[in-house]
């Protein structure tokens, strides 16, 4: 989950741009949730389908992370001192959450 955000920033700048990349990795995403949902159902499948899963889940999350947080940035302007240190302070938090969910 730490090296595909490096594929999904260069999707997002060189063909799709952030929001076609954040929907499309958003479906990714989900498509990974369900397999792990379906992975959750006793049975022999259940771990041929919980590894490929995951890795989906990590293409996903590749896409995800670093369109949103340069949607956090454009919130604020440079050019006013509150809003440099409200930036931040979204940042702190945006990342702190970050981390503590993964």
């Amino acid at each position: 989950c730490y090296m595909t955000p490096l594929v999904g920033g260069y999707i997002a700048d060189t063909y799709l741009g952030r929001y076609r990349t954040i929907m499309l990795f958003c479906l990714i995403y989900l498509g990974g949730l369900v397999m792990v949902v379906i992975a959750a159902v006793p049975g022999d499948v259940s771990v041929a389908v919980f590894f490929p899963a995951i890795y989906i889940i990590a293409i996903g999350t590749g896409g995800i992370k670093p369109n949103v947080s340069t949607m956090g940035a454009d919130q604020f302007d440079d050019k006013y001192s509150k809003d440099r240190k409200e930036k931040e302070s979204f940042f702190n938090w945006f990342y702190w959450s970050i981390n503590l969910g993964a």
